[in-house]
C-alpha cells in the first residue's frame, strides 16, 4: 500500500513463530497427561463403586457405574458360577445342547438349572419355555 509516496507494509495476520513444532508437541504432551489423569480418576471411582456394591452393610450404594448384568453377577455369585460352568462345558464338548424338553425345538435353546449346586445338571429349554418355567416359579412361590 502506498500513502502518497510512502510505502507502508501490512503486518502479518497470523503470528509466525519458529517454535510451532515444539509448541504443538508441548500441547500434545499436556493433553495426554490430562487424559491419563482423567482415566485413572475414572478407574478409581469405578473400583470404589464396585467395592461399595460388594461390601457387606453398604448394599448397592454408589454403584451407578455398574451395569445391570454386573449387579446381577455380584448379587447371585452361585448362579453366575453355574452359568460359567455350562459355558465352559459346552466349549470343551463335555456338554452338548439338546432340543427343548417341552416342545422339541432346536432354536434359541437355553440351559435351565433346577439346582445351582449341580451346575452341569440342566434341562434344555427354548427361550419361550424357559421364560415360562421361571414365571411359574415366581407365581407359585414357596409353599406355606
Amino acid at each position: 500500500m502506498t500513502k502518497g509516496m510512502e510505502t507502508v507494509s501490512r503486518p502479518y495476520r497470523y503470528k509466525k513463530t519458529e517454535d510451532t513444532d515444539t509448541d504443538l508437541r508441548r500441547d500434545k504432551d499436556k493433553n495426554e497427561k490430562e487424559n491419563l489423569r482423567a482415566q485413572s480418576a475414572k478407574l478409581a471411582h469405578h473400583a470404589a463403586s464396585e467395592l461399595a456394591a460388594t461390601s457387606p452393610g453398604l448394599g448397592m450404594k454408589g454403584s451407578k457405574l455398574l451395569t445391570r448384568q454386573r449387579k446381577w453377577q455380584i448379587q447371585y455369585p452361585e448362579k453366575r458360577r453355574a452359568h460359567e460352568a455350562v459355558k465352559a462345558a459346552l466349549r470343551s464338548g463335555r456338554l452338548v445342547k439338546g432340543a427343548c424338553a417341552e416342545c422339541g425345538s432346536n432354536q434359541f435353546i437355553d440351559a435351565h438349572h433346577e439346582n445351582y449346586a449341580q451346575p452341569l445338571q440342566v434341562t434344555w429349554l427354548c427361550r419361550r419355555h424357559h421364560a415360562a418355567r421361571h414365571r411359574r416359579k415366581i407365581v407359585k412361590g414357596p409353599k406355606s
